[in-house]
C-alpha cells in the first residue's frame, strides 16, 4: 500500500503541473459507500475512495487520481474469512455540464488501476496483487462553484482474488472541493 501511496503523490505532482499549463480547475474529494464482489458467497463491504482531479478549462475532459479501498468483505463460506481490495487509480474522463452556473456534471470515465487483494482469516493473511482496466460514471451536483457532492460508481475489471479474477464494484457518494483555474 505504500507503494500505491507514493504512486498517488507522483501522480498528483505530474497532473498539478499539467494542470498548471493548461490553466485546469483542481478537484479533491472523498466518499464512502459499498463494494460487491462478482461472488454469491461474499457479502458487500464499506468501500472508502479518496481522489484528486483536474478539469481542463473550456473542455469537457478531466483526469483523476484515486485511492480506493472496498473494505473488509466477509465471505460466508469460509468462517472469519475477509476479502479486501484496496489499490491507485489513474484515469481520464469526459464530462457533460448540466448547470453552466455552478459546474453540476455527469462524467463517464475510465482508466487502470494497481490494486492489491487481501484475504485474512484465522489462519493469517494472503496477498494478491494485479493491475487491470476500470470503468466508471456518476455526477457532481454542484451546491455553488466550489463546493458539492459526488455520486460515483466504478467496476473494476478482472481484479485477481485468488480464486478466479472478477469484477469488483464500488460505489461511493462524498464532498468534493474545485479550486482555481475560471469557475464555470
Amino acid at each position: 500500500m505504500l507503494n500505491n501511496l507514493a504512486r498517488a503523490v507522483a501522480c498528483a505532482l505530474a497532473l498539478a503541473a499539467i494542470g498548471n499549463a493548461a490553466h485546469a480547475r483542481g478537484v479533491v474529494g472523498a466518499g464512502i459507500g459499498i463494494s460487491q464482489f462478482d461472488y454469491d458467497d461474499v457479502d458487500d463491504g464499506s468501500a472508502k475512495k479518496f481522489y484528486a482531479a483536474y478539469e481542463l478549462e473550456g473542455s469537457p475532459a478531466y483526469f483523476e487520481v484515486a485511492l480506493t479501498d472496498s473494505g473488509d468483505a466477509d465471505v460466508t463460506s469460509l468462517s472469519g474469512v475477509t476479502l479486501n481490495v484496496s489499490g491507485l487509480q489513474v484515469g481520464a474522463g469526459y464530462r457533460l455540464i448540466l448547470n453552466p452556473d455552478t459546474g453540476s456534471n455527469f462524467f463517464l470515465k475510465a482508466g487502470l488501476y494497481d490494486t492489491d487483494t487481501e484475504a485474512s482469516g484465522p489462519g493469517g493473511t494472503a496477498e494478491d496483487g494485479n493491475t487491470g482496466f476500470y470503468l466508471g460514471f456518476g455526477g457532481d451536483w454542484m451546491l455553488n462553484p466550489s463546493f458539492g457532492l459526488r455520486f460515483d460508481m466504478e467496476g473494476l475489471l478482472g481484479v485477481e482474488d485468488f480464486a478466479e479474477d472478477n469484477n469488483v464494484t464500488v460505489i461511493t457518494v462524498g464532498p468534493l472541493v474545485k479550486f482555481g483555474g475560471t469557475a464555470p
